[in-house]
């Protein structure tokens, strides 16, 4: 019974290639954004995995048409300088697309970043993409942009 649960738990999981990849892509995402020279990306602090890549409950594509995803959170101040040169916090449409804008900037994502309602995702070669959620921490909880409305909405993730 074991040894059966063994070949299922091999068979849904990601195996350590698939692990590395994802830990690599993070690392040059999070290289990516402390080199950055840009308004919005200077004001993340870090990212954050988050959702089941962190509690090791990511499952496997069923096949190579399918991904899989992982989640950060981009945290930060997301704030920029307004017309007045005062420093204020971006709309939530605004820090989503001006994510998107930094982020194809940048050579190793040309043609691989796509704005989302409350993520801009980052794809890559091997079934998987990294969506980065922009999060302001905010009296003990997380604020992410809706951009349906384009307001900060709460989460607790």
């Amino acid at each position: 019974m074991s040894q059966d649960f063994d070949r299922f738990d091999a068979a849904i999981q990601l195996n350590a290639t698939q692990r590395e990849r994802v830990a690599q892509a993070i690392h040059g995402l999070r290289r990516v954004v402390g080199a950055s020279d840009g308004v919005v990306l200077d004001t993340v602090r870090e990212l954050v995995p988050q959702g089941s890549f962190t509690r090791n409950t990511i499952l496997k594509p069923l096949d190579d048409h399918h991904t899989f995803d992982v989640d950060l959170l981009a945290v930060g101040s997301w704030s920029a300088p307004n017309s007045w040169g005062l420093v204020t916090r971006l709309g939530a449409q605004t820090a989503l697309r001006m994510l998107a804008t930094e982020l194809r900037r940048h050579h190793n994502y040309t043609g691989k970043v796509h704005q989302k309602a409350r993520c801009v995702r980052v794809e890559f070669a091997n079934q998987f993409h990294l969506d980065v959620v922009p999060a302001v921490e905010s009296g003990g909880a997380m604020e992410i942009p809706d951009k349906a409305t384009d307001a900060w909405v709460r989460t607790n993730p």
